[in-house]
């Protein structure tokens, strides 16, 4: 029997309202335990307001909602379903010839749709807003302000010390002989005027000093001057440069596959990025997982009891799988697994175990 349109409308109707309760359930205690957390911090920070806490608690709220989105989509179709089979509904369709799959298909769709909104529209948001709560973060929580961009022109770094504030730019890194090639360096004084412009071809890192090499100098009150080597001060590092690249959590979907280019054109591999723009591909489309894990654990009979105890299977099936992410990434970012395989495996072994036994039951 075809599923007809009134029901199929009927079962999306109650998985986004539940998944809308669910969500946003677990926003405001993200943002308690958040801002809560924050005024921790700021406890010996008298600089910070109450205003400001609220603005950071609230600017990572999108981030951690997406990465909980898979729970909640699990915990609020296992409720979902847990509703229709305490009100005999799911054995009316079961008795009028509607398979278990014609039932999730609705949810599996709705869940699609909400996999890709969160993929297209939610993402850039969050992204945006975690860029502006690391901007807060680092200045009155971490007090540094070294600041990177990356552009056609190559890498940017920008590093506030004690002394002074320059601005260092590299057009391509070469990691493995600490080497970087077409350095411009810009010092600025406390007022954040420039004073010293200097260009070179080479500079090689060596024991906290950077060695430049054909070096030009454009003092702002002074000649322009060469020089065939120069050594100049810097804390920076070329582990620190690359670990000051940016995180990817503050970068949107739609902008990980400029800066994937931009990396390889400046000497950088980019493989964290694409590692993240897999991963977020993959997590939009672990949603319908999620939707037939909830079922596996919650289409039982009530009559046949048990159903609390499969609830709780599911929960911890979900953050077992949860986790197996977590440590298939961690081991992509480490290369020890191929990235398509570290981003694609956790979701394609829970759809073929969750098909698996929903196949099973049905069958039984």
């Amino acid at each position: 029997m075809k599923l007809p349109l009134s029901l199929s409308r009927y079962f999306t109707k109650s998985f986004l309202f539940w998944l809308s309760v669910f969500f946003f359930g677990i926003l405001v205690l993200i943002f308690l335990f958040d801002f809560s957390e924050l005024i921790r911090r700021a406890s010996t920070r008298p600089h910070v307001t109450i205003s400001l806490i609220t603005q950071m608690a609230f600017l990572r709220l999108p981030h951690l909602g997406q990465q909980l989105l898979p729970f909640t989509v699990l915990f609020s179709t296992m409720f979902c379903l847990w509703q229709f089979n305490r009100n005999n509904e799911i054995v009316v369709a079961r008795a009028a010839g509607i398979s278990v799959w014609q039932m999730l298909t609705p949810l599996m769709f709705a869940a699609t749709l909400v996999g890709t909104f969160d993929l297209t529209i939610i993402n850039p948001i969050s992204s945006a807003f975690m860029a502006r709560y690391n901007s807060l973060n680092e200045k009155h929580f971490l007090g540094r302000s070294n600041q990177f961009s990356i552009a056609e022109s190559g890498l940017w770094f920008r590093q506030s010390t004690p002394q002074n504030t320059y601005v260092l730019r590299v057009g391509y890194i070469t990691p493995h002989k600490l080497e970087v090639k077409d350095v411009s360096i810009l010092e600025y004084s406390d007022r954040d005027r420039l004073k010293n412009l200097m260009n070179a071809e080479l500079g090689l890192f060596d024991n906290g000093d950077l060695l430049l090499t054909n070096v030009w100098t454009f003092p702002v009150d002074g000649n322009p001057q060469k020089y065939p080597s120069y050594r100049y001060r810097t804390d920076l590092s070329i582990d620190q440069l690359q670990n000051s690249l940016l995180t990817t959590e503050v970068l949107s979907f739609w902008s990980l596959p400029k800066m994937i280019h931009l990396m390889q054109k400046s000497g950088l591999t980019g493989h964290k990025y694409r590692l993240h723009w897999h991963s977020l591909i993959a997590r939009a489309f672990w949603l319908i997982t999620m939707v037939i894990i909830a079922a596996v654990c919650s289409l039982r009979p009530i009559r046949q009891g048990r159903t609390v105890m499969l609830i709780i299977s599911g929960t911890t099936i979900g953050f077992m799988l949860y986790f197996l992410k977590d440590i298939t990434y961690a081991m992509g970012q480490s290369a020890t697994l191929p990235l398509t395989l570290a981003a694609w495996a956790p979701f394609g072994l829970s759809t073929l175990i969750a098909v698996a036994v929903l196949l099973h039951l049905e069958d039984g």
